[in-house]
């Protein structure tokens, strides 16, 4: 684990009722979160290699290939809530119809 800005959001986490789930094999086999350079790597949690200015390229390559991961996912999520607040709004008019 690095440290970072966002171990706030870790420690909630771990402490969390769906950390002890994770923990209980929640998840299938092949099947990871993202996480964070404020996570630990966990068998159900994927984090990236601390930079430390030792990283081989194979790591650097991980890293690389794991934020840009972690940032479609943020973005989706964005994508997301922001239909779902357009939705929300438009469904407060009695003559919407929704299919």
């Amino acid at each position: 684990m690095c440290k970072q800005a966002g171990q706030d959001s870790s420690r909630v986490f771990f402490n969390s009722p769906l950390r002890q789930k994770l923990e209980n094999r929640l998840l299938p086999q092949n099947y990871h979160l993202l996480g964070n350079s404020a996570y630990p790597l966990q068998r159900y949690l994927m984090a990236p290699f601390c930079i430390n200015g030792y990283l081989t390229m194979l790591e650097k390559k991980y890293n690389s290939a794991q934020s840009s991961t972690r940032v479609d996912i943020q973005q989706a999520f964005r994508l997301l809530k922001g239909k779902f607040r357009r939705l929300k709004e438009t469904g407060n008019d009695d003559n919407t119809r929704y299919s």
